[in-house]
């Protein structure tokens, strides 16, 4: 009896032991995932802050406050460029994967693909292009202050042109450097000077 209990013991040890290996085998599998993710996410970083300094030097700065807008009347009273859920806020937060502190410039809202994308302001179109991380962007001059659209999924205005508010600028889509591929959104980001202000703060 005692033989055939050290025979039962032993197998039972043995399967313990192959199912720790499966978990270990798995565990640094999953490590080495995340260390991929980690560095993955650290060059999207570099690419994110090159394309931040890129669309920096294409704000334009005017020299007089633009007597067509006074865009700081509409403070808290902006229109949302888009119906949908904001799921990037504005500010500093921890990235998932990298766990490092980043400075989310402007706000992302979840929309339907292919959503028209409407102009919170009357302005004149500044910038209607592709920034690597931004995707398809437009930037829109309102005096002193912008208003920036990106992740289009398509651009309707082209650069120079006078919109009014409301006119649709483009189109939801997930173009560019996005934290989730499962969903569509748009990016907005209002500046003052090139500065970026909160979004969510002058919104109604």
């Amino acid at each position: 009896q005692d033989e055939k209990d050290l025979i039962r013991i032993n197998g039972e040890l043995k399967i313990k032991e192959e199912e720790l290996k499966s978990q270990k085998d798995e565990k640094n599998e999953y490590l080495k995932q995340i260390r991929t993710k980690k560095k993955t996410a650290l060059r999207l970083m570099k690419e994110l802050n090159k394309s931040r300094r890129s669309l920096q030097e294409q704000l334009t700065i005017p020299n007089q406050r633009d007597s067509q807008t006074n865009f700081r009347d509409l403070y808290s009273k902006l229109p949302w460029p888009v119906r949908g859920k904001t799921v990037v806020r504005f500010g500093k937060q921890k990235d998932p994967i990298t766990n490092e502190t980043i400075n989310s410039l402007g706000i992302k809202i979840e929309a339907a693909f292919g959503t028209p994308v409407r102009a919170s302001a009357g302005g004149t179109v500044t910038l209607a292009q592709f920034i690597p991380a931004y995707g398809q962007t437009v930037a829109l001059q309102h005096g002193q202050y912008s208003t920036v659209y990106y992740h289009l999924n398509g651009i309707n205005v082209r650069q120079g042109q006078k919109v009014s508010a409301r006119d649709i600028v483009g189109y939801v889509g997930n173009t560019g450097l996005t934290e989730d591929t499962n969903r569509y959104i748009v990016g907005f980001e209002v500046r003052y000077n090139r500065t970026p202000q909160n979004p969510s703060q002058w919104l109604k």
